[in-house]
Order: C-alpha cells, then sequence, then structure tokens
C-alpha cells in the first residue's frame, strides 16, 4: 500500500562552521515546513461524517474514501488545518466500517501534520497506529513507511539510535519489496542520522547511494536534498567549493521547479558558505532573502534557522546587541516548537556573544545548558563543540584543567567521528591552554598536530592562524626574532585559498 506521501523521509542537514579560535555553533538547516500550530480543539469531528444505520457499507466506503482524498489535495497545498478536519472525517468512518488499510493511511497523513505542527508526541501515535495496523495486514510496504516516518521523528527529537534503528527497519523491507524510490528516501534519512551522529563518511555513502535512484525517477525535488545533505559534508570539512558547486546545483532546481521552501533553504546554505568566506555582505543578503520567504510561507523552524545565522552573522562582525535581538527570537521560536537541537545552538550562539562580550560566567551558563540538551539527545558533534566552548570559557577563567579535560572529551568525539577541522579547532585550543599556564613546549607540540591536519586539507586560513599563534608561544618564550618572523609569514597568508 502507498500512503500518498512519505514526505517525512526526506531531510537535509545543517550548514557547518567555519575553523575559528572559538567554535561557533554550527547553523540550524531544517528544510521541513512547519507552520504556526493551530488550536487543535478547534477543528472537531463533523458530525456529519457519521454515517446514519441506513447508509450501506459501499456508500460509507465511498464517502470516506472522498474525505481522505479532499485531506491529501488540502495537504499537498500545505492547508494542514483543513486538511486535519477531513483526515479526522475520514477516520471515524474508516473505523466504522472496519477498512484498516483506510484507517493506516489517514493515520499516517495526521502524523505528518502533527510533525510539521511540531507536535512530535501526537506525530508518534499516528505513525506507531499506522504500523500496527500494517503489521496485522501484512502490509510491508506501508510497515516500513511507517518505519521511516517514525524514525524522522525521532530524528528531529536529537533521539538519532532510534531514528537509526527505524530507518534500517524501513531501508530492509523497501528493499525486500523492490520499491527503488522509497529506498533512496531510506538512504538518505540514514545518511542524515550518520551525520548527526558524527559519522561523515557512511553518512556520504548513504547519500551518494540515494542520488542516482532519485535522478533515474525524475524526482528533482528530492534530487535538491541530497544536493544540499552532499553540500553539507563537504561544508563540514571545510571543503568550501565542492559544498558551494552542490548548493548551487539544489538552489538552480528549486528555482526552476517553483519550491520555495527548498530556495529559502539554498540562500540559508550559499549565504553560510560566504560567511566562511568572510564575506559577510553577500551573506547578510543570502540570509534576508532566506527569512523573508521563509516568514511569507510560515515556516516557523526555518524562521528559528534564519534568526540563528543572522545573530550568528552580526557576532561574527562584533555587532553584538543585533546577534543578542536575533537569538533571542530563535530561541522563542525554538522552544516554542520543541525543537531541542536548534535551541541548543541557539544558546550556543548567544554563549558566544558573551564570550565576547568578556561576560565569562554568563558565557558559561549558556554554553553549559547548550552541552545539557546535546548530551541528552544525543548529539555527538554538537557535544564537541558545547564541550570545547566551555573549555574556552575556563581558559578566560584561569582553570587550566578543568579547560584540558573538556577540550580532551571533545577531542575525542571529533576523532572517533573523523572530523578532521574539529580535531585541528579542538588541538588548538589544547595548545592555547598550555600556552597560558607556561607549558611552552606543550603548546608547541600541539600547534605543529595542527599545521599538520590543516595543510592536508588545504586549509589556508588555518595555516595563518597556526603561523600567528606559534609566534605567539615564541614571543612569550622570549625568541622575538623568530616571533616577528612567524608572524609576519601568517598575515601574509590567504585567508582563502579555492
Amino acid at each position: 500500500m502507498v500512503f500518498g506521501t512519505t514526505e517525512a523521509q526526506v531531510h537535509s542537514i545543517p550548514v557547518p562552521t567555519r575553523f575559528v579560535l572559538l567554535l561557533a555553533a554550527p547553523f540550524l538547516v531544517l528544510v521541513i515546513v512547519i507552520p504556526t500550530p493551530p488550536d487543535i480543539a478547534a477543528f472537531p469531528l463533523h458530525q456529519a461524517a457519521i454515517p446514519t444505520p441506513t447508509e450501506t457499507y459501499e456508500e460509507t466506503s465511498a464517502q470516506a474514501h472522498a474525505l481522505r482524498r479532499e485531506g491529501a489535495t488540502l495537504y499537498e497545498r500545505d492547508d494542514f488545518e483543513n486538511a486535519l478536519i477531513k483526515f479526522q472525517e475520514a477516520l471515524a468512518l474508516f473505523e466504522w466500517i472496519g477498512d484498516h488499510e483506510g484507517e493506516a493511511i489517514v493515520h499516517n497523513y495526521i502524523g505528518l501534520i502533527y510533525r510539521r505542527w511540531g507536535k512530535y508526541q501526537q506525530a508518534l501515535e499516528h505513525h506507531q497506529k499506522t504500523l500496527e495496523i500494517s503489521r496485522e495486514t501484512g502490509d510491508r510496504e506501508g510497515e516500513a513507511t511507517a518505519h521511516n516516518n517514525i524514525g524522522a521523528v525521532y530524528q528531529e527529537l536529537g533521539e538519532y539510535q532510534q531514528a537509526l534503528e527505524h530507518g534500517q527497519k524501513a531501508l530492509l523491507i523497501f528493499q525486500e519489496v523492490g520499491n527503488r524510490e522509497d529506498e533512496a528516501y531510506a538512504y538518505n534519512s540514514i545518511g542524515v542520522v550518520y551525520y548527526y551522529l558524527g559519522e561523515y563518511q557512511r553518512a556520504l555513502e548513504y547519500f551518494q547511494r540515494a542520488l542516482p535512484i532519485f535522478q533515474k525517477a525524475g524526482d528533482r525535488y528530492n534530487e535538491t536534498i541530497i544536493y544540499n545533505n552532499i553540500a553539507g559534508i563537504h561544508h563540514e570539512q571545510g571543503e568550501l567549493q565542492q559544498a558551494s558547486e552542490y548548493y548551487q546545483k539544489a538552489s538552480e532546481i528549486h528555482i526552476d521547479i517553483g519550491n520555495r521552501a527548498g530556495a529559502a533553504d539554498s540562500y540559508t546554505n550559499l549565504g553560510g558558505v560566504y560567511k566562511s568566506w568572510g564575506e559577510y555582505q553577500q551573506a547578510l543578503e543570502y540570509y534576508q532573502k532566506g527569512l523573508e520567504i521563509r516568514l511569507e510561507i510560515d515556516h516557523r523552524a526555518g524562521q528559528a534557522n534564519s534568526y540563528h545565522n543572522l545573530g550568528g552573522l552580526y557576532d561574527s562582525v562584533g555587532d553584538y546587541q543585533q546577534a543578542l535581538e536575533y537569538y533571542q527570537k530563535g530561541l522563542k521560536t525554538a522552544q516554542e516548537i520543541g525543537a531541542r537541537y536548534g535551541e541548543a545552538h541557539i544558546l550556543s550562539g548567544m554563549g558566544l556573544v558573551w564570550y565576547g562580550l568578556s561576560e565569562y560566567q554568563q558565557a558559561l551558563a549558556y554554553f553549559q545548558k547548550s552541552l545539557k540538551i546535546r548530551q541528552a539527545i544525543g548529539d555527538r558533534p554538537g557535544e564537541a563543540d558545547a564541550s570545547n566552548n566551555v573549555g574556552l570559557v575556563y581558559i578566560k577563567l584561569g582553570k587550566y584543567q578543568q579547560a584540558l579535560e573538556h577540550f580532551q572529551e571533545a577531542l575525542a568525539i571529533y576523532r572517533q567521528a573523523g572530523n578532521r577541522e574539529g580535531e585541528a579547532k579542538t588541538l588548538n585550543n589544547i595548545a592555547a591552554a598550555y600556552h597560558n599556564q607556561g607549558e611552552h613546549q606543550l603548546a608547541l607540540e600541539n600547534h605543529r598536530k595542527v599545521l599538520e591536519i590543516v595543510t592536508k586539507m588545504g586549509f589556508r586560513y588555518g595555516e595563518a592562524q597556526y603561523y600567528n599563534n606559534t609566534g605567539a608561544v615564541y614571543g612569550d618564550m622570549g625568541e622575538y626574532r623568530l616571533a616577528l618572523i612567524l608572524q609576519r609569514y601568517g598575515y601574509k597568508r590567504p585567508y582563502v585559498d579555492l
């Protein structure tokens, strides 16, 4: 059985940060449209939908399917409030006549609507109902679809192991029944989870398995999602030119097919690349374009994303008041829709602002809140970022041992994930801790490890930081001539090498 849509399977990954001494929180990019949740009590079941004793099974079944089709049409138009009314009426009729297949279809749609509204518990209840009915009726494709949609909800909740388990179950069933397009959905969903778990190479492998299937099927929308996700992996690893190329491919298709939400995502992603290149005015223009669209289409998760990104951009240029205002807007939105992953990112961003203002106790409080959420939801890459940020505050507070403990925790996570950029950031921070303690040789040793990594990555900005930071260590050791040579060399290194 095909449920009309398995849209909950399609996800994209966030835009990462650039290599910096202080870890900026990764950008939150959520592509699922989540309108403002209505008052559900305002949409009761309509009594007119309940059949009279004189109606036949065939008449009631026809009425139920007509309501289901109307609901599906409204759903495709993003009219979720009215779609829910139709689906509730259809569900009452399907239950009345004992049409379990119809019940499963409608439960699936209702689950998708609740997920779009950020009402995750209700979404899980309806997708679980679909799963139960599909198992009872022996509908293998319906069972796989339910697993995939349940996994999608868990992924948004940050419960990645649960998401991975359901995604793998869906993939196995789709392969068994020979459903290639839904198999591609499952590949993408699993790839997204591996991304959040910090296993980037495995994530890339799953995205690359999905891409040719979507291309062969002529599914241009989902082709853009895969391009976006592949770009996100390259961006995370500092491969900006490759990231830009894939984001541009996605952007061209979104514009061509008239997908406004997708266009907003593309603008946001390209803004992230320009920010990484240090071209802040162009980044601002792209971020604002994305926000305008998200406000127009009432994409609340996207709005939280845009506010977060704008906050980070203003923080980068030193406009802290503007940064805090945007972060506050983003935090309020993320909390209202229950987006804990986004909430954690925004809390980190606010901590960065207070750090820039030298308000270290305030910064520590925000970083620790972020760390606690990331640990609770199993966000390992985010946990590493938050641990790094907490460590940097401890350096400023003169608590070097506590700083080193947090850096070592972050380093272990980055190395396990194969995240070379994160590893370099953390080694740089470890070197800074030793430098501040007067442990010059240990500082130099860690700086050399940084140089080895950033040279292999072709990351010229990282190389410039190495020479500047190493020069500072030699200066404190009294070797002023060598310090001057190194720092002059660092200042001459280009920040971007494409």
